[in-house]
């Protein structure tokens, strides 16, 4: 996870609402995680960091940076509009939206930043949001909110490593 003690005092500063900018040559370690964010919700509100792209099957629609999209769902059917209240894309029961390598999602009802991509699924009539990220920016991102980052940089160590254990060991029983 980390490569040197400089890796762990780098990526401490944050929370999952709040994560750290990481460095553009951090190596992917291949491994994904998805992590369910929202449930249950008729409505929801993002921005994105960067440029991103919504997708269905066949269908797309690129937006640009720091564009804020309402999402609503209605009979199975995902609305994505954009605040000035445009049908920018539909699609039906899921979507994919990619907004790039280096960037975060903000959700506008509390703030919260995601890295990786989001599914947006319709479950019951309702929208579920399922982050899919790899598994070392989502310890970027939790460790922080499991541990002081003021606590020793072994400390902070050996946090990563029992929260990958655990995400590994979950993955596994599944």
């Amino acid at each position: 996870l980390f490569r040197s003690l400089d890796d762990v005092s780098l990526h401490t500063g944050g929370s999952p609402r709040q994560q750290p900018e990481l460095p553009e040559e951090t190596e992917k370690s291949g491994i994904n995680v998805r992590a369910a964010v929202v449930t249950d919700v008729l409505t929801q509100y993002f921005a994105s960091g960067a440029d991103f792209t919504l997708s269905y099957g066949n269908k797309s629609y690129s937006g640009p940076a720091e564009t804020q999209i309402k999402v609503s769902t209605k009979k199975g059917v995902l609305y994505f509009h954009d605040m000035q209240n445009k049908l920018v894309f539909t699609a039906m029961e899921r979507c994919m939206l990619d907004y790039g390598r280096n960037s975060v999602l903000t959700t506008l009802s509390d703030g919260s930043r995601y890295r990786g991509k989001m599914e947006f699924l319709v479950r019951g009539g309702k929208i579920t949001v399922v982050n899919h990220v790899d598994i070392d920016d989502y310890l970027y991102g939790v460790v922080p909110g499991e541990i002081s980052p003021s606590w020793p940089k072994e400390a902070l160590k050996a946090q990563a490593i029992a929260a990958r254990t655990f995400i590994l060991s979950r993955m596994a029983e599944r």
